[in-house]
């Protein structure tokens, strides 16, 4: 697999997961019923799946390549990309301290935990667009073949150090439950 087909494959249940983010999000907003344990299920998808491996080999091994060749780190793409992964963090950081709040009796926290949430699923979902239509076409122009091969063998490393293959399974399955529940 191409290592743009590869990211592309992750953003699929990446998207999944930010369309029942923005789900509960509406129903937090609009005083529903959700439930607690769901969001803190999403909360630890998107903190291992979504940042902790997908973003992992974009910042780790995708971008230092596409600097290599001259793309600027610090702006344009890479520079919005890196930037962009670093609000989602901040709005995933915000709910998890909502939720604290939350379980400690004080359900005004509530309004914050959705407003975070929905934060995270628009920016996120924004973000893979800004990937697929205007960085990962750049990368396959200026990505050789050997350049892109040298990446493959990046993310299956990183997939071992990993011990990446049952943890993928786990959320891939995790997802589409969920995806069934709420979509």
């Amino acid at each position: 697999m191409q290592p743009i087909e590869n990211l592309k494959r992750d953003h699929q249940s990446i998207l999944q997961a930010l369309q029942i983010i923005a789900k509960i999000a509406a129903y937090i907003k609009m005083d529903q019923t959700y439930n607690l344990e769901h969001v803190e299920k999403l909360i630890d998808f998107v903190k291992n799946f979504a940042d902790g491996y997908h973003h992992n080999k974009e910042e780790n091994i995708l971008f230092p390549e596409l600097v290599k060749l001259g793309i600027s780190r610090d702006s344009g793409p890479v520079g919005v990309m890196l930037y962009e992964h670093e609000m989602g963090r901040v709005y995933i950081k915000g709910a998890i301290e909502s939720i604290a709040i939350i379980k400690t009796g004080n359900d005004s926290a509530n309004i914050l935990l959705g407003t975070n949430l929905d934060g995270y699923a628009s920016l996120l979902q924004n973000h893979i667009i800004k990937e697929e239509n205007i960085l990962f076409p750049m990368a396959d122009r200026v990505l050789t073949n050997d350049k892109k091969e040298y990446i493959n063998r990046q993310f299956i490393k990183l997939e071992e150090e990993l011990n990446w293959a049952e943890e993928y399974k786990y959320y891939i399955e995790f997802i589409t439950e969920y995806s069934e529940m709420y979509l």
